[in-house]
């Protein structure tokens, strides 16, 4: 089956809206928010439990292997999106751990997220999209088999199934081993970044919030001036 022809709109970059630290810190998250981070209590949250139910629904069209890049980038997006147009508005939080407040990632942090959730078990869906492929050839070739058999010719046997070799079988052993490391190189990574934007996003905090006290210094001095 063919897929869509995209919009032109759908050939754009997504641009960012939401800004880290936008709309300040919130100190109990709502229904359809979001959450960063890792354990029960973060996976069990109705807004995380929704997200992961989307990304399942979307996971299929973002690993299609005529999915271009930038069609990934806008369906990341347009998952964001939709998240922040529940009814009320789904946030994208992590917590700050000397606060205990949560403080907003960002869309282009939030598209990130949503990626990383839709590339889990990437090798898993590909090679069933790959098996699929496979029966639809043999099928075809199947027909086409009996189209000639028709007149007189039977097929040939299928030939027997290819099974690795002891050698190939530790060849895979290897590379689940790598992937594995790979996996946890990652994971690595993420918390590496992870901690470099909850930096980041209190320093956004703070400086919002200096701002704010400065302007409500400012709004005080002007109205005592008027009152003499």
């Amino acid at each position: 089956m063919n897929k869509p022809q995209l919009k032109s709109a759908d050939l754009q970059p997504p641009i960012p809206e939401v800004l880290p630290g936008q709309g300040g810190a919130v100190r109990t998250p709502n229904c359809n928010d979001v959450l960063s981070g890792r354990g029960g209590r973060i996976n069990s949250h109705s807004g995380n439990v929704h997200f992961r139910e989307m990304v399942e629904s979307l996971k299929r069209d973002y690993l299609d292997p005529r999915t271009k890049k930038l069609e990934k980038a806008r369906i990341a997006a347009r998952l964001v999106a939709t998240i922040r147009r529940l009814d009320p508005p789904g946030k994208f939080l992590k917590e700050d751990p000397n606060t205990g407040m949560w403080v907003e990632i960002g869309d282009e942090r939030a598209w990130k997220k949503a990626g990383q959730a839709l590339r889990e078990s990437a090798s898993e869906i590909r090679a069933e999209h790959q098996a699929q492929l496979q029966a639809a050839a043999v099928d075809s070739q199947a027909k086409i088999a009996s189209s000639n058999g028709s007149g007189g010719r039977q097929a040939d046997p299928p030939g027997p199934r290819h099974r690795p070799n002891p050698p190939e079988r530790e060849g895979l052993a290897r590379s689940r081993v790598t992937h594995e490391q790979q996996q946890l190189q990652n994971n690595q990574q993420d918390q590496h970044d992870d901690d470099l934007e909850l930096n980041q996003l209190r320093r956004e905090y703070m400086k919002m919030k200096r701002m704010q006290q400065e302007q409500q210094a400012r709004m005080q001095q002007f109205q005592q001036a008027r009152m003499r």
